[in-house]
């Protein structure tokens, strides 16, 4: 039987193949989706003795353990406004007629983890306008 090993050693997560049950946040992850987790984002890691309860929790997937990872945050900031990109969002927020003369603006968003972007601050402008 595969077994996984998970060690977390400061910040640093190392998987390996395994048929161990991965729980992150509530939600059941595979081997791949934990090797992608950013280590600066685990709060904790339990593992949790295998059970009666656990077993009738996760049935025959918790055979070879079960793992609790708790992450600092429940979900990525993703950025969903309709179904624009980014880049679409900006050019229909920042008016600017094809006539005028190129210009460069360059501002900071912050994508919230309900995915509304916000402006922050004017970095630079090249056009008082703007």
């Amino acid at each position: 039987m595969k077994r996984l090993l998970l060690v977390l050693v400061g910040l640093f997560v190392v998987c390996t193949a395994s048929a161990q049950l991965y729980i992150v946040n509530g939600e059941e992850y595979s081997a791949e989706q934990m090797r992608r987790i950013d280590p600066e984002r685990v709060e904790s890691s339990v593992q949790v003795a295998i059970n009666d309860s656990i077993m009738a929790l996760y049935g025959e997937r918790a055979a070879d353990g079960v793992i609790v990872v708790k992450l600092k945050h429940d979900t990525e900031p993703q950025f969903s406004v309709d179904s624009l990109s980014f880049r679409e969002w900006v050019e229909r927020e920042v008016a600017w007629g094809n006539d005028e003369p190129a210009a460069r603006v360059v501002y900071r968003y912050v994508v919230g983890t309900d995915g509304r972007a916000q402006l922050t601050e004017l970095i630079e402008s090249t056009d008082n306008r703007l």
